[in-house]
């Protein structure tokens, strides 16, 4: 049997890599200098806001997804034909981030479905005063901002639609 190895798992976030679901990744030590550490976690977009402050004392892994195998080891070609401990350039921070390229479509999906609703919503604010109810009158057209697509607001809706609108900001 070969020899069991410590749990590790890369910080990217959105990378699922373990040395359990993946024992065949190679898995790089995040620095523990400050900087290079703090270079290393903005580089993988690490939002503090988001995710909670790493240890400044903790061993840290991220997987070899995130690096140019070939350009970023100081000893690739040793490691490759007589394998052994890896070794990362001093000034390489990881740089491909291929798992978090779905996330940041659909955020920025979200962001403009978001923008469009709100949009929609002022502009039935801003005409919220009382006019004679005509069919003429009964029908507001308004530019949408973020697409310059014609949006109908019927006054006598507006209420609800401003509430309809504030639940569904709530779930984008």
């Amino acid at each position: 049997m070969g020899k069991k190895g410590p749990y590790k798992y890369c910080i990217v976030p959105c990378c699922t890599s373990s040395t359990v679901k993946t024992p065949e990744k190679i898995f790089f030590n995040v620095p523990r200098d400050p900087m290079k550490r703090k270079a290393w976690t903005n580089a993988m977009k690490r939002d503090e806001k988001f995710n909670k402050e790493l240890s400044p004392v903790s061993t840290l892994w991220c997987c070899e997804d995130h690096f140019l195998l070939e350009k970023d080891m100081k000893n690739y070609m040793r490691y490759k034909l007589q394998g052994g401990k890896v070794f990362i350039k001093e000034d390489v921070i990881p740089h491909i981030f291929k798992c978090q390229a779905s996330v940041t479509a659909t955020s920025k999906k979200r962001k403009a479905q978001k923008r469009k609703l709100l949009d929609i919503a002022a502009a039935g604010l801003m005409d919220s005063q009382p006019t004679a109810p005509t069919s003429a009158a009964a029908n507001l057209d308004v530019r949408s901002h973020a697409t310059d697509v014609p949006v109908t607001v019927k006054k006598e809706i507006c209420d609800e639609s401003i509430q309809a609108v504030a639940k569904l900001m709530v779930h984008v």
